[in-house]
C-alpha cells in the first residue's frame, strides 16, 4: 500500500509464509493475504467503506470485518479486482482463503 496516503492500522494481519518479507521490525511494506477489521463504536463506516475500497484497490485477497455487538461477521474475497461477498456467520469467520473455520 502506499506508505503514507494510505496507510491504515487493521485489527488483525494474516501473511502467508512466502509473503514474509513485507513484515519489517517498522511495520508491514507490502499487500497483507488477509485482514480482520474489528469494527469500534463511531468508526464502523470507516472500517466497511474506506478500509474496504482500500483493500480493495491494493489487492488484499480476503477482508473480514466482525461486530463485538453481535458477534456478526462478514467476509469478502477478491475476485477479478472486486470483492465479492464470500459469507455471513454468527461468532464464526470461515476463510476461503485459509481453508479454516475460526470461532470467536
Amino acid at each position: 500500500m502506499d506508505e503514507h496516503s494510505n496507510a491504515v492500522q487493521p485489527d488483525i494481519i494474516f501473511v502467508f509464509s512466502e509473503n514474509i518479507s513485507i513484515i519489517k521490525d517498522d511495520a508491514i511494506h507490502g499487500i497483507p493475504d488477509l485482514l480482520i477489521e474489528i469494527l469500534s463504536p463511531g468508526n464502523s463506516l470507516h472500517d466497511t467503506v474506506k478500509k474496504k475500497e482500500l483493500y480493495q484497490k491494493f489487492g488484499v485477497k480476503e477482508y473480514w470485518v466482525i461486530d463485538p455487538e453481535t458477534t456478526e461477521s462478514t467476509g469478502y474475497t477478491l475476485k477479478n479486482g472486486i470483492y465479492i461477498e464470500c459469507g455471513r456467520y454468527k461468532a464464526m469467520i470461515k476463510s476461503l482463503l485459509l481453508n479454516q473455520e475460526f470461532n470467536f
